[in-house]
């Protein structure tokens, strides 16, 4: 849940029919966009903010749902095709800080190498 590896993902099988489709280079897109206008600085206080995200993402890829729509979200913000609640993710995000004692990536971190990786 911590662990963040991009790159990793980018390659693995789990993540190989959203990178061939494009879906994951979409998704990390509405992500960099939506924290640009600020849609996800109330993470980790508010419970619906992974919900309004998931939906403005679902409607600017054409009404996409399910798995279309929720794996490419979890493998760009997680890395991960599998883990805890959204809801829960976000919340433990926005408290991690420098006293964290393993390896963690903060959103913002997780976002800044979306926009890098995809050139956004």
């Amino acid at each position: 849940m911590m662990h963040f590896d991009l790159e990793e993902m980018l390659v693995s099988d789990v993540a190989k029919p959203y990178v061939e489709d494009g879906s994951i280079k979409e998704t990390a897109k509405l992500i960099v966009q939506a924290k640009e206008r600020g849609d996800l600085d109330a993470v980790g206080t508010d419970e619906k903010v992974f919900k309004t995200l998931a939906k403005t993402i679902s409607e600017a890829r054409g009404g996409v749902k399910k798995k279309a729509l929720l794996a490419p979200l979890r493998l760009c913000l997680t890395s991960s095709d599998h883990g805890p609640d959204m809801g829960l993710f976000f919340s433990m995000l926005k408290h991690a800080d420098d006293n964290v004692l393993c390896e963690s990536v903060s959103l913002d971190e997780r976002i800044e190498k979306l926009k890098e990786k995809f050139e956004l």
